[in-house]
């Protein structure tokens, strides 16, 4: 038997996971778990091939259907080491994200439900 090597683990219980299929066909996921009255977004995967638009349409329903569930809000973190982080901040804030903390290694976004 073969074992992966990880240099860290995160389990969470009862995680969510929403696949993006705009057209019946999937175009990526986002995963997730609750939290409090709010969902934390783990990630965003987009597939190969899908077209441009498709991380901010699928943040944008994604958000919607947390609403949908009832959760008052949805955070993130970007690491930022990340490739491509600051097209990856323009997006969350297009969306209404807005930063609630920041450390060494991440921007924590908050996207709140709109009243």
């Amino acid at each position: 038997m073969m074992l992966l090597a990880t240099r860290a683990m995160h389990v969470a219980t009862d995680r969510q996971v929403w696949t993006y299929e705009p057209d019946g066909w999937p175009l990526g996921v986002l995963t997730g778990y609750a939290r409090d009255d709010g969902v934390v977004l783990e990630h965003m995967i987009v597939f190969p091939g899908a077209p441009p638009s498709t991380l901010v349409s699928m943040l944008a329903e994604g958000a919607e259907t947390a609403w949908a569930h009832g959760y008052a809000f949805v955070i993130f973190g970007l690491p930022h080491a990340m490739p491509r982080r600051d097209q990856l901040v323009s997006l969350a804030r297009s969306v209404g994200a807005d930063v609630y903390a920041q450390d060494e290694q991440a921007a924590h976004f908050v996207l709140r439900r709109p009243t």
